[in-house]
């Protein structure tokens, strides 16, 4: 299973993919072949799902320890480390 697209999925969670899809300017069926694993964003679209989502691109598409969390974020080793109070 790639990575990219679980994570793509874990974030969008259930919001509906029309809506992320009108959100970063692409079509559904392109938002549906990110997270099938048929196709790989250009890097604009990298940065403007990781702004949707609220996140970076790094962690969104990059690394490989990133999980996403109950709410949707994805949580990098590094975000942990810098967490307050920590």
């Amino acid at each position: 299973m790639n990575h990219i697209a679980e994570r793509l999925r874990a974030a969008r969670g259930t919001i509906p993919r029309e809506e992320v899809a009108k959100a970063v300017g692409v079509s559904i069926s392109a938002m549906s072949m990110y997270e099938n694993s048929d196709r790989i964003p250009r890097d604009e679209v990298k940065i403007r799902l990781a702004k949707y989502y609220n996140t970076t691109v790094q962690s969104l598409f990059f690394d490989e320890n990133a999980t996403i969390d109950g709410d949707s974020s994805i949580i990098s080793p590094l975000d942990l480390m810098f967490e307050p109070g920590k």
